[in-house]
C-alpha cells in the first residue's frame, strides 16, 4: 500500500511538471506572436524552476505544490493575453506584475537549489527559516494568481460591454432602416393610390 501511494504521488508530480512545461512553452510562443518580451522572461524562468524541480531529492511534494501554483499563474497569464488578442499595449501596472512574478520565480529557483545543496544537519537547523521562505513563495504565487485572474475577468467584462454596445447600435441601425423602408413603402402606396384615382376620374369623364 505505501508503495502504491508513493507511486501515485510520483505520477502526480510528473503530471504537474508536464503541464507546467507545456504552459511555459505556450507562453513563450505567445511572447513571439504578440512581441511581449516580458512573457519570454517569465516563460524562461518558469521552465528553469520546473527543470530544477525534476531533479530534487528532498521536499518533492512541497516543490510539486509550487509547480502547481506556477502552472495556474501561467494559465491565467495565457488566458489574459488570449483575451486581449493583440497586446503589446499592456498597462504599466501589468508590466510591473509580470516583473514581480519573474522575481518570485527567481526566488523560488534560488530557494529550491539552496535546499538541495544543504546537508541533513543544515536543513534541520534552518528548518524554521526554510518553512518561512516556502510560505513566502506560496503567498507570492497566490498574489500573482489573484492579479492576473482579476485582469482576465476585467477584460472579459469590458469585451462583453463593448459587444452589448455594438449590438445595441446595430439594433438601432436596423430599426432606422426598417422605418425608412416602411416610409418609402407608404409613400409609394399613396402615390399608387393617387394615380389610380386620377386614372379612374379620367376614365369616368370620358
Amino acid at each position: 500500500m505505501p508503495g502504491s501511494w508513493s507511486k501515485g504521488l510520483a505520477i502526480r508530480r510528473t503530471s504537474l511538471i508536464h503541464h507546467a512545461t507545456l504552459a511555459a512553452a505556450t507562453l513563450n510562443q505567445l511572447s513571439e506572436i504578440h512581441s511581449i518580451p516580458h512573457l519570454t522572461v517569465v516563460a524562461s524562468l518558469a521552465l528553469l524552476v520546473v527543470e530544477t524541480v525534476q531533479s530534487v531529492k528532498t521536499k518533492k511534494d512541497e516543490c510539486a505544490a509550487l509547480v502547481q501554483q506556477i502552472h495556474r499563474v501561467l494559465c491565467a497569464i495565457i488566458d489574459f493575453v488570449c483575451t486581449l488578442n493583440i497586446s503589446p499595449f499592456l498597462a504599466p501596472a501589468l508590466f510591473d506584475s509580470m516583473a514581480t512574478f519573474s522575481q518570485t520565480l527567481h526566488k523560488i529557483q534560488t530557494f529550491i537549489r539552496a535546499q538541495q545543496s544543504m546537508g541533513i544537519l543544515e536543513r534541520f537547523l534552518r528548518q524554521q527559516a526554510n518553512t518561512a521562505q516556502l510560505e513566502d513563495c506560496k503567498l507570492s504565487l497566490r498574489r500573482a494568481l489573484d492579479i492576473f485572474s482579476i485582469e482576465v475577468r476585467r477584460v472579459t467584462v469590458a469585451h462583453v460591454a463593448d459587444f452589448e454596445v455594438a449590438t445595441e447600435n446595430k439594433h438601432r441601425e436596423l430599426l432606422t432602416l426598417i422605418a425608412a423602408n416602411c416610409w418609402s413603402h407608404s409613400k409609394s402606396s399613396v402615390f399608387s393610390s393617387t394615380c389610380s384615382i386620377s386614372s379612374n376620374s379620367t376614365f369616368c369623364s370620358r
